[in-house]
């Protein structure tokens, strides 16, 4: 008859590490970044549409020059854009440009007027 036998036998592995930007990081705040030595470092943030290209893959790629392998998790807040209700319905280009000033809250300056003036004057 057999007798068995179990022995516990470590093997290698290598860390894993998640590291969280946050919202909008900047480059000096992933800069301070630097505990991906050997490890599989996923980096997740979180960014504004507009600022979608301050921050480059090849850059926190650079910052982590000893991880063994980087997953980058980017998302993207897309920008909220606000619809003029109503601008469709008026008929001239100057009722459409106050409509859409009333819309996000700008002042229309006279000159934009007169100018949206002569162009549709000359359109017709």
């Amino acid at each position: 008859m057999y007798q068995l036998k179990s022995t516990f036998i470590k093997t290698p592995y290598r860390r894993r590490v998640t590291i969280d930007l946050g919202e909008n990081p900047s480059m000096e705040s992933i800069a301070n970044v630097s505990n991906g030595n050997e490890a599989f470092v996923r980096v997740r943030y979180r960014i504004d549409e507009e600022n979608r290209n301050s921050i480059g893959e090849g850059e926190i790629r650079k910052i982590l020059p000893d991880a063994h392998q980087i997953k980058i998790e980017k998302t993207i807040i897309p920008k909220e854009r606000v619809r003029s209700a109503g601008i469709s319905q008026v008929k001239s280009l100057n009722e459409k440009i106050v409509k859409w000033g009333e819309t996000v809250n700008v002042e229309i300056p006279e000159g934009v007027l007169e100018k949206a003036r002569t162009l549709q004057e000359n359109i017709r």
